[in-house]
């Protein structure tokens, strides 16, 4: 996505057309004198603030980004940056297959699930503001990491790939470490502790299954009637409809794929048959997936 100024609204960046190759999961570079119009991609990315400002748009809400702020854009999330000044900002582009990959490793991390899960839902959703700023020490620090990055996602070779793979979890363990250190794991809205945070990643990672409020509940260590209220004054919507939100943004990925029949996805996001699947996003978007499919 190097060196993009892009108007059209609502493009769509697939994993395909982003990465060098496909045995490249993540990429890393600058973009100076940033400016985007709105649009989506089927990968997490993360963006550090290396100087100037702009306005950054995401799904409804407009944000003044400057030097050093830092955070996550998941997958099929709206985004823009307008009117920008001098705006130079680092993207670590990332495969939801390398997440999955290094799945393991990144559950080490105690604020991994803040920082990819529950750090975007509050720029999107709430009025919470932005808590991650890197100190001119700590972007400092961070910096031959990112430049390493750089280097071997222009490469193409296997060894560029398995190196930049090494640099990404590098830079995500140190930004997890240095959000940690910063005590914003809880949120202005409302002090979320460990065990909350868990029931929402738990949301995320079995997003194609049945979720029951009991199970959530048990998760937060919360009765049944504190977690409901809990989590829709945390999110603004009710756990079920928070599900089905991610299922539809899913299946959105999935129909703009154009590899899978409906019903291989609706199989995939969790539903039993596809009269449901078309129900559920009906429900979520005013629209069929068919219909969807005709705005690609």
């Amino acid at each position: 996505m190097g060196h993009v100024v892009l108007n059209e609204l609502n493009k769509h960046f697939t994993v395909d057309e982003i990465f060098n190759s496909p045995i490249f999961a993540v990429s890393g570079f600058t973009e100076k004198n940033y400016s985007i119009g709105m649009h989506s991609q089927e990968f997490y990315e993360i963006n550090i603030v290396l100087s100037g400002k702009a306005t950054h748009i995401i799904d409804e809400r407009s944000l003044t980004v400057r030097k050093g702020d830092t955070f996550i854009v998941p997958p099929n999330v709206l985004h823009s940056y307008v009117d920008s000044e001098n705006l130079d900002v680092y993207h670590i582009l990332i495969s939801p297959k390398y997440l999955e990959k290094h799945s393991a490793e990144l559950k080490l991390l105690p604020a991994f699930s803040a920082l990819f899960r529950i750090d975007p839902l509050m720029r999107q959703k709430t009025s919470a503001k932005l808590h991650f700023v890197l100190s001119e020490t700590e972007l400092a620090s961070l910096m031959p990491t990112l430049e390493d990055l750089t280097v071997h996602s222009e490469g193409h070779s296997a060894e560029n790939a398995i190196i930049a793979g090494g640099e990404a979890l590098i830079a995500i363990a140190r930004l997890c470490s240095i959000y940690e250190s910063k005590g914003i794991m809880n949120y202005p809205t409302e002090t979320e502790d460990e065990a909350f945070l868990a029931s929402i990643a738990y949301i995320y990672e079995n997003f194609d299954k049945t979720v029951t409020i009991d199970t959530l509940a048990k998760i937060a260590r919360m009765s049944r009637t504190s977690y409901i209220s809990r989590f829709k004054r945390v999110t603004g919507m009710p756990p079920a409809i928070f599900q089905r939100n991610y299922r539809v943004s899913v299946a959105k990925q999935m129909l703009s794929d154009k590899t899978q029949t409906e019903a291989e996805i609706a199989q995939a996001v969790g539903c039993y048959d596809t009269s449901h699947f078309i129900r559920m996003f009906r429900a979520e978007t005013s629209m069929t997936p068919s219909e969807f499919c005709k705005t690609l």
